[in-house]
């Protein structure tokens, strides 16, 4: 007889994912003081590859919910996300800030700022102010760690 157990199975009862290819990544996540994620949007989201990693962050939801583990990662990190769009959507900017609150909920991390590089498909984005301000909000994280 053949019993399939899934993933999120293993990751119920014991810490980590019955795939290990992402253990260096956790080991440097839990070790980081600022978690940076820099990504293009893609129809009103993140691109697959990167989707696909934060779907595998189900190991913290079982290790706070299944486990009681809490936090599930006992060191706190702030995290800033940098996305690029072709045009410029608020609702894009919602959908990836949610998705990243979520997860980041039981990962004691904190979104602490977003920056919009917008309209890249028309736009001359060499000259944009949004690196200005995306130099600010890296010298006041320099200053907070």
């Amino acid at each position: 007889m053949f019993i399939r157990v899934s993933p999120a199975d293993i990751a119920k009862k014991a810490d980590g994912c019955a795939f290990r290819d992402l253990d260096e990544f956790d080991r440097d996540l839990r070790a980081c003081d600022l978690l940076l994620i820099a990504t293009p949007v893609y129809n009103l989201s993140f691109p697959a590859q990167l989707k696909a990693v934060i779907d595998r962050f189900q190991r913290y939801f079982e290790a706070r919910f299944a486990r009681g583990i809490r936090p599930a990662i006992e060191t706190h990190r702030d995290a800033v996300l940098l996305l690029t769009m072709g045009r410029y959507d608020p609702f894009a900017v919602e959908v990836c800030e949610k998705t990243l609150r979520q997860s980041f909920s039981v990962m004691n991390t904190t979104l602490k700022k977003t920056v919009v590089l917008p309209d890249t498909d028309r736009a001359d984005c060499e000259n944009s102010s949004i690196f200005a301000k995306a130099q600010e909000i890296a010298i006041e994280i320099a200053r907070e760690l």
